[in-house]
């Protein structure tokens, strides 16, 4: 089988125009997979960690029945505004030109997480437009994830860019982390000025939609993937990448597009806490008596005894948490994947200071505990990761290159 490389460009191509998503890999790459497996038009495939929904597009624009499903809302909002059709576009747009604050009540929290960033009449304003495009009461966020059509996400991914697009100040060395405070104070900016961007926002997508309307629109979820509502044995094929072992805090990466969704600080602060990946630990982790293979256990042991700060307790809690969350996803997708079915992910190696992480492996004593083969396997080199980001990392080895694998799997009968 001939597969692409997964890594995803950083600049140009259609994914970055519509998102910029540090962890998202290439339509190149799934269609490489679709096309290796001789997929049937009658199949469906699943990814449950789908980000920005690259699998997703991939299946629907080749006939494919899909579900993707994210536990970020920001993502589900990503992944849906790129099956958008022309027509959806100028839905959206007509709808935005007829925004005026006083045609829709407003009300804006002392506590709105824009105020971080935003004076309070720009805070507002952006308020009064995600309230305008959703135009109705908040519900329970999964709820309201799941129900927003195709406009209404077009509309809320042009009010992120267009938020993100204002944050420059507030940026850092680290590509996904937005500081709450700069030392420029909070942006003021006319409300007119904000609308004439996000409108321009909304009509740049026009350009870079490729989904007509009688191709097969997935269905998207916000959902957890320790706990899929999916069927057992009902999934023929899972082409994914989990969240890799490098303390990435997804939240904090989302967090200008989680606030204009949400605004509630709390609310933000519960899903960063739920997420794969995050960089907190949780009060009730337990730390006793956890199965993991010995590749596995071998690691979290070395970093235990790393003579580091904090090697003993927060960092092997969390990586220790990390490797939970994983094993009880690949439980739930052993669970829902047919006998015969495919599993295809992408995972990369890292490093806990000087420690080998060696992530492909460990994923596959992981699926194969839970009943999968495996079937191949190809490495790529990847010069752009977090440790060439991260500097401090460089006072333990010289060797920042990381290495992402594409492991292929099939479940045994």
């Amino acid at each position: 089988m001939n597969i692409r490389n997964p890594k995803q460009k950083t600049t140009g191509g259609d994914n970055i125009a519509w998102y910029s998503y540090y962890a998202g890999f290439s339509s190149d790459f799934v269609n490489s997979i679709i096309d290796g497996l001789q997929m049937p038009c009658t199949s469906i495939i699943l990814d449950p960690w789908n980000g920005s929904g690259t699998t997703t597009l991939a299946a629907s624009l080749r006939g494919i029945s899909s579900i993707g499903i994210d536990l970020n809302p920001a993502m589900c909002v990503v992944a849906k505004s790129r099956i958008a059709t022309h027509f959806d576009i100028n839905t959206a747009e007509k709808k935005v030109k007829y925004a005026r604050v006083t045609s829709f009540k407003n009300t804006l929290t002392n506590d709105d997480y824009l105020l971080n960033w935003f004076e309070y009449p720009v805070a507002s304003y952006i308020r009064y437009l995600a309230n305008y495009i959703y135009g109705r009461q908040s519900k329970l966020i999964s709820d309201k994830i799941n129900e927003l059509s195709v406009h209404q996400c077009i509309s809320y991914l042009a009010l992120f860019k267009t938020v993100r697009g204002l944050l420059h100040s507030f940026k850092s060395s680290n590509p996904t982390w937005i500081k709450k405070k700069n030392d420029l104070g909070r942006v003021d900016v006319l409300n007119a000025s904000l609308k004439s961007i996000f409108i321009h926002n909304i009509k740049e997508f026009y350009n870079h939609c490729n989904v007509r309307k009688n191709e097969i629109e997935p269905i998207l979820l916000h959902g957890n993937s320790k706990k899929m509502m999916i069927d057992d044995n009902s999934i023929d094929y899972v082409i994914t990448s989990p969240p890799y072992c490098t303390r990435l805090d997804y939240g904090i990466a989302t967090s200008p597009e989680l606030a204009v969704l949400l605004g509630d600080t709390i609310e933000i602060d519960m899903i960063r806490r739920a997420l794969t990946g995050r960089t907190t630990i949780d009060r009730n982790l337990d730390t006793s008596e956890i199965f993991f293979p010995k590749v596995i256990l071998d690691f979290l042991k070395s970093v235990k005894a790393h003579s580091s700060r904090a090697s003993d307790t927060y960092y092997y809690k969390n990586l220790l948490q990390y490797f939970n969350d994983i094993k009880i996803s690949l439980n739930e997708i052993s669970r829902v994947v047919k006998k015969t079915g495919f599993f295809i992910c992408v995972v990369q190696d890292s490093f806990y200071k000087d420690i080998y992480c060696d992530l492909p492996k460990m994923m596959i004593s992981l699926a194969e505990y839970y009943g999968f083969s495996l079937n191949s396997q190809i490495h790529f080199e990847s010069r752009t990761n977090m440790a060439n980001i991260n500097t401090i990392s460089k006072n333990y080895r010289k060797n920042t290159h990381a290495t992402e694998s594409v492991l292929v799997f099939t479940k045994d009968k």
